[in-house]
């Protein structure tokens, strides 16, 4: 899931790398995104094991090429997220009942096509994966609310050269490098650092994140990208209709401020609709979600705030952020 487009507007400052180039380094995981993977491909299998078959092929394709992976899981559900999870859960739950009709109807291809879109990951199946971290003595944590939140932290202090994902929310994140596509095959993957964006350029080769105004690049650095993120819409909170990552991107150039870019994108006659009182209500949390979420400090033992405490955040109940 993530923003949807973002990698895609921001593919020049992306490059290829080979697992290779990490060798004696630890890679931080998403483990949701290879337990998905591995579901996908075993729909066909009577096995009820069989979606273990892709973490443990890829955690063994880093082993090989001398890299260690550190796989991270999903903890609690953030309160922020619980209409999100709901409304993909009647959706699966939609899937499965038209695939189980298609099924009876002997339609069979297109019964699978529909199973397909009612995947998702359980916490039975992350106690299935962690039962074989541990009898293969490879580390994990599980965080404790968002794997991507404790992704970042980990790249950003040092636990881990980088994340691999599939999720671009990585990005809004701010995480300092994160690698997306890994291949088994070729053991090749995209891969963006942070700091690279400053030279992302747009189709015509102007750069999208510095150069309009002075100070403009350490402005997106410190927290104008994530604005971003969260005005084109996450899995925290779908954006106003009609804004997707372009509009967004050129709102926050504008304004240079979130509230002020939110109050304008809500005021376009154009974007009003049902959703957008909630939006504006909900789109300052959202930014502070991404900015403080709580996760697990493997050099202290504690669980602290991705960054520390704005005076914004401080004035919050604390179970907005968690």
């Amino acid at each position: 899931m993530g923003v949807q487009g973002l990698l895609k507007f921001v593919k020049s400052a992306t490059r290829r790398i080979h697992l290779s180039d990490f060798a004696g380094a630890i890679l931080a995981i998403d483990a949701s995104s290879w337990l998905y993977k591995g579901m996908f491909a075993a729909l066909d299998s009577d096995d009820p094991d069989a979606f273990l078959s892709h973490p443990l092929k890829m955690i063994a394709l880093l082993q090989t090429h001398g890299v260690r992976p550190l796989l991270v899981f999903d903890g609690g559900v953030l309160p922020i997220k619980a209409q999100n999870n709901r409304q993909r859960q009647e959706e699966r739950a939609r899937y499965r009942n038209r695939a189980e009709q298609l099924r009876r109807a002997g339609k069979v291809t297109e019964a699978k096509k529909e199973l397909r879109r009612a995947v998702g990951v359980s916490p039975l199946m992350a106690r299935r994966l962690i039962d074989e971290l541990i009898q293969l003595r490879v580390d994990f944590i599980v965080a404790p609310y968002e794997a991507d939140a404790q992704l970042a932290f980990l790249v950003d202090h040092g636990h881990a050269i980088a994340a691999v994902t599939e999720d671009s929310d990585l990005l809004g994140y701010r995480c300092a490098r994160v690698v997306y596509k890994l291949a088994h095959d070729t053991a090749e993957a995209d891969y963006v650092e942070f700091d690279d964006l400053r030279d992302a350029e747009n189709e015509r080769g102007k750069h999208l994140f510095d150069g309009e105004w002075a100070g403009e690049w350490e402005a997106w650095r410190a927290g104008l990208f994530t604005d971003m993120c969260v005005l084109a819409g996450t899995d925290y909170l779908p954006s106003m209709r009609g804004v997707g990552v372009g509009i967004a991107h050129a709102s926050m150039r504008d304004h240079r401020a979130f509230d002020v870019a939110v109050r304008h994108l809500a005021a376009k006659k154009r974007h009003a609709s049902e959703g957008t009182e909630f939006f504006v209500e909900t789109a300052p949390i959202a930014r502070l979600v991404f900015e403080h979420q709580h996760v697990y400090d493997p050099g202290t033992g504690a669980v602290v705030p991705l960054r520390p405490l704005s005076k914004e955040a401080e004035g919050l109940d604390r179970t907005s952020l968690t």
